[in-house]
């Protein structure tokens, strides 16, 4: 019924909120120390998803891990099991602690032409099947598709996954812009991948009726945590899902320190995380949400009519809106996306317009509606 969003297989929903850490199989982010702590620190900050590689082939320390190289001297005939031992025990550890690993398979212009046939790709797909489905986890087809594809074509890939996955993870495929152009459509293109840095694609993408996930908004080094924070609320309330990026923590020259892993911006994150999933001051239910709206001037709508409504505004100015709520009673708070407070609360009753006071810029209101 609410096929914009996540669900566990148990149906408890699931907003994903995601980190890039593209080393996460090798030697980049050493094993076990450095490992665990970037770990155990995204999941104390609330990230439940993580997107990585299986395996690369450069520089040196992301060509291998402790396990040695994937296959020897890049050879696909000649797969080395140590390597893979050791991604199994990197993604039992992500899973033990909470979090869904975006595995992608191959990258254009370096591991998908080490696959010179069609049985060679078939083979590497089904080890990776029998091998990691029974872990938490969605396929990522490739690596940023529109830079080149595997011999068989991307298409190839994904619907070999979906015909040989007996759990059938959700599949898509990493993008320079939006998977969405090419495979939106797709049966075994389960959930829309984007990198962009315009949030409004969000609301595009979703004629698809499928969940939208901005997998490459900005990353925090390249752009202020300021900024950042701006653009995770507006994906969120244009009915989307983020995949936040650190230029200190993502990549193979990561410096994986307790201060960079506890940058303003993983701060932010969390701030937005509490809001959303029921941190005891209420109960928002986003699932079925179905109104988004771009209220201009860096405001932003969504909500259930007749039931509850999240307004986002990075002005501190008053502003009046509409919700077409006859006469009813509301009630709610006003939350600070800087601070991550709670702040001062909303009552009144709904006429023509609503007029709404934030306490301070970059505050969001969340209030439910009562008959």
């Amino acid at each position: 019924q609410f096929s914009y969003t996540f669900a566990h297989t148990e149906a408890t929903p699931f907003l994903l909120i995601g980190d890039t850490q593209w080393s996460l199989a090798s030697d980049a982010l050493a094993w076990p120390n450095e490992f665990q702590t970037y770990v155990d620190a995204r999941a104390q900050q609330g990230f439940n998803y993580v997107q990585g590689r299986a395996f690369s082939i450069a520089p040196s320390g992301n060509d291998r891990n402790e396990g040695g190289p994937a296959f020897f001297v890049n050879n696909v005939d000649s797969l080395n099991p140590a390597y893979w031992q050791a991604l199994d025990q990197r993604i039992a550890y992500l899973n033990a602690k909470g979090l869904v690993v975006g595995l992608a398979l191959g990258w254009p212009g370096e591991t998908w032409p080490l696959f010179s046939t069609k049985e060679q790709i078939e083979r590497y797909l089904a080890y990776m099947v029998n091998r990691y489905a029974a872990f938490n986890l969605v396929w990522i087809t490739s690596g940023e598709y529109e830079k080149g594809a595997p011999l068989t074509g991307h298409a190839f890939v994904g619907e070999w996954l979906k015909a040989n996955d007996p759990y059938s993870h959700l599949s898509t495929t990493h993008t320079l812009d939006t998977s969405a152009d090419d495979f939106g459509n797709a049966n075994w293109h389960t959930m829309i991948y984007q990198q962009s840095n315009d949030a409004a694609r969000i609301a595009t993408d979703r004629r698809f009726n499928k969940p939208v996930v901005n997998s490459g908004f900005g990353f925090e080094g390249r752009q202020t945590a300021d900024e950042l924070r701006k653009d995770i609320w507006q994906i969120v309330l244009r009915g989307g899902f983020f995949v936040y990026g650190n230029t200190l923590t993502s990549n193979y020259d990561a410096v994986l320190t307790l201060e960079n892993l506890s940058s303003k911006g993983a701060s932010y994150v969390t701030y937005l995380k509490d809001f959303w999933t029921n941190n005891g001051r209420h109960e928002i239910v986003w699932p079925r949400f179905t109104k988004f709206e771009d209220l201009g001037n860096s405001r932003w709508l969504a909500g259930a009519p007749g039931v509850a409504y999240v307004i986002y505004s990075e002005p501190r100015e008053a502003f009046q809106i509409t919700l077409n709520e006859g006469k009813s009673k509301l009630e709610g708070d006003w939350f600070e996306t800087r601070a991550g407070k709670w702040r001062t609360h909303i009552s009144g009753i709904t006429t023509a317009a609503i007029t709404l006071s934030p306490p301070n810029g970059g505050c969001v209101a969340y209030f439910t509606v009562k008959k």
